[in-house]
């Protein structure tokens, strides 16, 4: 029998790729859990998901959103006492220099945001 994924790439189907949204979530997971385990890190990374569909920008895609979104991007950032730095950006569509400035403001706010959550609920 021949496996399913080997049939939908016979047929012309796009490749089998993780979704941002959940390497977001594994990311910020793994962030947790170490917190959790009171592991010793330099900083905290936070990972933002965003998807773009008709000139809209969402956060946190679903699965459907991202198959139908022109770009996705994941935007992680480490945050430490002083310093806020993007450390990856995995971005795959087509879109410009203005969309890119428009996703980094909006992954930062959040990002941020999701620090200030992490950081409150932390003893």
């Amino acid at each position: 029998m021949t496996p399913s994924y080997l049939v939908k790439q016979a047929i012309g189907a796009p490749p089998f790729r993780i979704p941002v949204s959940e390497k977001a979530a594994a990311i910020n997971g793994a962030i947790m859990a170490a917190l959790e385990g009171s592991i010793p890190m330099s900083g905290i990374v936070i990972a933002v998901s965003l998807a773009v569909i008709n000139n809209t920008i969402i956060l946190d895609p679903t699965s459907y959103e991202e198959a139908n979104a022109t770009s996705v991007h994941l935007i992680a950032y480490k945050y430490s006492t002083s310093t806020r730095a993007i450390t990856l950006m995995d971005s795959v569509g087509e879109f410009g220099d203005d969309v890119l400035a428009t996703i980094i403001k909006k992954s930062t706010h959040h990002s941020t945001l999701l620090y200030e959550y992490i950081r409150s609920i932390k003893v």
